[in-house]
């Protein structure tokens, strides 16, 4: 999913599990601005690279879902139920070298990368 993939009424979480509503080109007094906006602030497009990462140092604020609301009575709503998640984030899991062995079902032996 990219940045200009997203549609006006989408929502998104962020990391830290906070949900907005995408807004394309959102008036104000200034003119026109592209925001993710929420009952407790806002953050601005500019802020975020095309993958949707945000460009700031806490990684909090990276999108990690995005969604679709089933209806216009949907957009606005807090809840999960009325939408239908496009996008999630790809997220490596860390493990450990017994879980790894664990689902794998035999044991495994770290080796440097060859050169070949």
């Amino acid at each position: 999913m990219k940045k200009s993939d997203l549609r006006t009424g989408y929502r998104v979480t962020t990391r830290s599990g906070k949900k907005y509503t995408v807004l394309i080109d959102a008036v104000n007094v200034h003119g026109t601005e592209s925001i993710f906006a929420s009952k407790g602030g806002f953050n601005y497009f500019s802020h975020y690279d095309d993958d949707l990462r945000c460009r700031s140092e806490n990684k909090n604020y990276d999108i990690v879902k995005v969604e679709v609301p089933c209806g216009p009575g949907t957009t606005l709503k807090d809840d999960d139920n009325g939408f239908i998640t496009l996008w999630v984030r790809p997220e490596p899991k860390e493990m450990t070298l017994a879980e790894i062995e664990a689902a794998l079902g035999y044991p495994v032996k770290i080796i440097e990368r060859s050169n070949d």
